[in-house]
């Protein structure tokens, strides 16, 4: 019988989040009869270990904010004895510097790192650190095309050694669910009239969220019935709480924090809407569209790859209330939302299944071991 081989991801934590999402969705649904998972949460653990299967190990190191060195001997010191031939870090502190060093101190024999898409081009010695510390790995895996092309730009790095895989979403979780929606409408008090526009992610600049209020509100003066739900939290809560009541649409705004139950919840919404000034891959957007919702998204990133403008959903420039205002009227139509969700449905099952994404990290972990292997 062929040793399974056990792979690393590194990661600062598994609180809620796309990048953490995605190690969680890998390591549950990689092949146990070849591969065994071990995520070190370099910072702190968080809510998605819950989610993860039994078989997969989790180790924490309580690490403090700030540069620490010898953080990197200590995953050095994990990947000897955990006995690891793929490293997989994610995310710039927590996975890459203390991952890749750790991990070319203990000799793991394949190491690579999962490109969200974090560039510190205004901090030069930041920019100089990660491109030095990408040279010191065999493999970068952006999340999608735009970031690879983003990585040779900025970074200089050989394309040879760039292999995009692109994030999948799970189908079988994320889908059209009428007993979902009617739930959740009847919990929040939405009527079957309603229009519902809504978004997922952290309440952090760079997602605009104030344009979308901004739209919002443009649309409410039309539609009185709207309303807009904001499924995350972060940093600008109250903010954009203040910029609703300015705005004068509180009644028809609901922010409900973060969620766990974001695939039943993306069920009651009629008009998904992402409005970021910046973007990799979206995992919202990937969900959304899963769930049969038409997607109103900023063209940014990989946006457009996903967004097949006029058949799935419309793209609008970044800040631009008025696109926003137009593009999310026409999704509200009835015929127009159920169609665009349909075809959104039939995208992401023929395009961006999990499935997929799954077996692409399974081949790239092989071929990289044995890659390394016989050099």
């Amino acid at each position: 019988m062929v040793d399974r081989l056990r792979v690393m991801h590194v990661l600062e934590s598994l609180e809620i989040g796309g990048l953490e999402n995605g190690v969680v969705n890998i390591a549950n649904n990689i092949d146990a009869g070849r591969f065994e998972t071990v995520i070190c949460c370099i910072r702190r653990e968080g809510p998605l270990k819950m989610c993860l299967k039994p078989q997969v190990k989790v180790i924490c190191l309580n690490k403090k904010p700030g540069f620490d060195p010898m953080t990197a001997l200590t995953v050095a010191r994990l990947c000897r004895q955990e006995k690891i031939s793929v490293m997989h870090t994610h995310g710039w502190a927590a996975g890459l510097y203390c991952g890749v060093i750790g991990a070319r101190m203990a000799g793991v024999p394949a190491i690579l790192n999962g490109e969200h898409g974090v560039f510190y081009l205004d901090k030069k010695r930041r920019l100089i650190a990660q491109k030095l510390l990408f040279s010191l790995t065999h493999t970068i895996v952006p999340v999608s095309l735009d970031l690879k092309k983003d990585i040779i730009r900025h970074l200089g790095t050989d394309p040879a050694k760039i292999v995009p895989i692109m994030n999948g979403v799970d189908t079988d979780q994320y889908k059209p669910d009428d007993a979902a929606r009617r739930m959740w409408r009847k919990h929040f008090a939405f009527s079957d009239s309603d229009v519902v526009i809504g978004t997922v992610g952290r309440l952090v600049p760079i997602k605009d969220y104030a344009t979308l209020l901004h739209a919002g509100a443009r649309i409410i003066q039309k539609q009185p019935a709207t309303k807009l739900v904001f499924i995350g939290d972060g940093q600008q809560r109250d903010e954009l709480v203040q910029l609703a009541a300015s705005l004068g649409i509180t009644v028809n705004v609901r922010f409900m924090g973060a969620r766990n139950n974001v695939s039943e919840l993306l069920n009651m919404l009629d008009v998904f809407a992402l409005t970021s000034i910046d973007e990799g891959l979206s995992n919202s957007i990937l969900e959304a569209m899963s769930t049969g919702k038409p997607v109103v998204a900023t063209s940014v990133g990989d946006n457009s790859e996903i967004v097949i403008e006029g058949k799935t959903g419309f793209l609008v420039p970044v800040g631009c209330v008025e696109a926003l205002t137009e593009a999310l009227l026409k999704c509200t139509d009835i015929s127009t939302a159920k169609h665009m969700g349909a075809a959104a449905r039939q995208y992401i099952e023929d395009n961006f299944s999990l499935q997929r994404m799954i077996r692409n990290y399974e081949n790239l972990y092989t071929a990289c071991v044995e890659r390394r292997r016989y050099r």
